[in-house]
């Protein structure tokens, strides 16, 4: 029974052969998790009596629902201040625990709505709760952290990250052509890759006052003039969530090595036609 989940998401992962669509397949990923902690939590809340007090938020990439075969779960336990720190502790454990034998690697952080504004000098915390998203426990208690917390980010502090975003970006478009880099890219970090539109994603959420809302990169880019950028990006987390199903782990370096069972994999032909590699 411990074992469902990580059971439930191997017998998931060959859908990405015909899925073709790295959005659709993450996104079904990210919901069998997803089904697994509620079902946890509400078995913890009937021991504890959680849910006016505690809301499961995941965070970052799950927050996205673009969780990866093998990526890491981020969740933020929120809570009011009025639960016992044994019984906080017994809650993170239990989840976190639960994941951690089901295979999954896990970033969590416990805080107030108060103690949320702590997070922000990080900026890699910063981009993680811009896409939060209620998964279940106190729906109030996540309301009060949208309207007290995300819609009350410091604009100073939005300026300085999408100031540093923009430098970047443009830093990343005029150095962007190495020759090792166009052979065997980071599919998450190198240019032009996941986090690059990730960048824009963010500058943009923030610049529109949406950090409150919980559209993801498709929603915000589901428009006539960017929809290459969503159809690249599309691919992109396909071709990452297959690289991990290969490697059997957190993987995102498509070498050489890896790019024709990557390329058969996706359905662009075997692996020994140098055509496949080509059309991948």
């Amino acid at each position: 029974m411990k074992l469902e989940l990580k059971a439930k998401l191997l017998r998931t992962f060959p859908k990405a052969k015909t899925i073709q669509s790295g959005r659709l397949f993450t996104r079904q990923l990210s919901r069998l998790i997803d089904s697994s902690l509620i079902s946890l939590f509400q078995s913890l809340d009937l021991q504890y009596s959680l849910s006016g007090h505690l809301a499961l938020i995941p965070i970052g990439g799950y927050g996205r629902m673009e969780i990866a075969p093998y990526s890491d779960i981020d969740l933020l336990y929120l809570h009011d201040g009025k639960l016992a720190e044994s019984v906080l502790t017994n809650v993170i454990s239990s989840i976190n625990n639960f994941l951690y034998n089901n295979g999954r690697e896990v970033g969590h952080a416990c805080r107030t709505i108060r103690e949320s504004f702590n997070s922000i000098d990080n900026i890699q915390s910063y981009h993680a709760i811009l896409d939060s998203r209620f998964l279940i426990g106190s729906y109030y208690l996540f309301e009060k952290y949208k309207t007290d917390f995300l819609e009350k980010l410091p604009l100073k502090k939005i300026v300085e990250y999408n100031n540093w975003k923009y430098q970047f970006l443009s830093d990343r478009i005029i150095n962007s052509y190495d020759p090792f880099l166009l052979s065997e890219p980071n599919i998450k970090n190198d240019p032009l890759g996941l986090r690059d539109v990730q960048f824009m994603y963010w500058i943009e959420k923030t610049n529109l006052h949406y950090s409150h809302q919980g559209a993801g990169v498709f929603e915000f880019f589901l428009r006539g003039d960017t929809l290459p950028i969503l159809n690249a990006y599309d691919f992109l987390l396909l071709a990452r969530s297959a690289l991990h199903i290969l490697s059997d782990r957190k993987n995102d370096r498509l070498d050489l090595n890896s790019q024709p069972e990557v390329a058969e994999f996706l359905g662009f032909g075997e692996r020994t036609e140098l055509h496949a590699i080509e059309r991948f």
